[in-house]
């Protein structure tokens, strides 16, 4: 189980698919302890830890929530 809050926002569709990559990084053992280690896409920010990979997974499903709106409302005309 796992307990993630998001703050109500413009960017909530990034923001969540960006913490629920942090739960399968997780699952898949990822270590906080790596932010030492040079290239491993974890850094400390603000007192907490953040990964490339949550970043770019939070941006890339906005894009393609974005992308699949605007094609929806196009076939709607």
């Amino acid at each position: 189980m796992a307990h993630v809050s998001v703050r109500r926002s413009r960017d909530a569709i990034e923001l969540i698919a960006h913490e629920l990559e942090h739960v399968l990084e997780h699952l898949e053992g990822v270590t906080f302890l790596d932010v030492k280690r040079p290239g491993s896409g974890i850094s400390l920010s603000g007192g907490a830890f953040e990964t490339r990979r949550a970043d770019d997974s939070g941006r890339r499903v906005a894009a393609e929530v974005r992308t699949a709106t605007r094609a929806h409302a196009g076939s709607r005309r």
